[in-house]
């Protein structure tokens, strides 16, 4: 009888991970991280930056042979290749404002220039506008910072064909975050009297947005 011999593949060797003696204290605990190092800019650390050549060198090749990756690259390019606003520039010592900033709603496959304007309030202060949708997708939640920490709170109706937008926080000194909604009723995280945070509620078919406190802050 013939014994077979089975050729097995070689073993993976990745590279070594160097450990610093490094740690923190908490609540009298000493907790060792001796991969803070790792922690460090890439751009700037040569040794990340060949720490992470070597791993690269090992997984690379296994995506790089998968079959479909340029369908994929193709598909991807597509969906993600739009234009983009950066960040404010700071232009000598002041900040460049950002004025106009509006949202719209594109429908996938149309030109961009068949987009429907949402919200574009008119502000004298530079403004950010950002965009989610409640879980049952009936609202469009609109959160606009004036980039001084708090943020106001405008919410769509998208069960209409005129998509109305009521203002429920017209400030921007505190923090709203919408946390869920039952229908017109929703949930909200605010840092507004309370530092470490409460939830409070609201019923967006009111004329006028009203505030119950549910918890208060702990």
């Amino acid at each position: 009888m013939r014994r077979q011999q089975i050729e097995r593949e070689s073993p993976t060797i990745y590279p070594q991970t160097a450990q610093v003696d490094a740690a923190d204290e908490h609540f009298g605990q000493k907790v060792a991280d001796p991969f803070r190092w790792l922690e460090n800019d890439i751009r700037g650390d040569p040794a990340i930056s060949a720490w992470v050549d070597a791993k690269n060198s090992i997984s690379a090749p296994y995506p790089a042979g998968l079959q479909g990756r340029d369908v994929f690259r193709e598909r991807l390019a597509a969906l993600f290749d739009h234009e983009r606003l950066t960040a404010p520039e700071k232009v000598a010592e002041y900040l460049a404002p950002v004025l106009g900033h509006a949202i719209y709603f594109h429908r996938h496959g149309t030109e961009q220039s068949e987009d429907r304007l949402v919200h574009a309030p008119e502000a004298d202060l530079p403004m950010i506008h950002t965009a989610d949708l409640t879980a049952d997708g009936r609202y469009a939640v609109i959160y606009s910072t004036a980039l001084t920490g708090g943020n106001g709170l405008a919410v769509a109706d998208l069960s209409t064909s005129n998509w109305p937008i009521w203002t429920e926080i017209d400030t921007f000194d505190h923090t709203w975050l919408v946390a869920g909604n039952i229908g017109t009723k929703f949930f909200l995280s605010t840092q507004k009297g309370a530092e470490r945070g409460r939830i409070v509620t609201t019923d967006v078919a009111d004329c006028e947005a009203m505030f119950v406190e549910l918890i208060a802050e702990r």
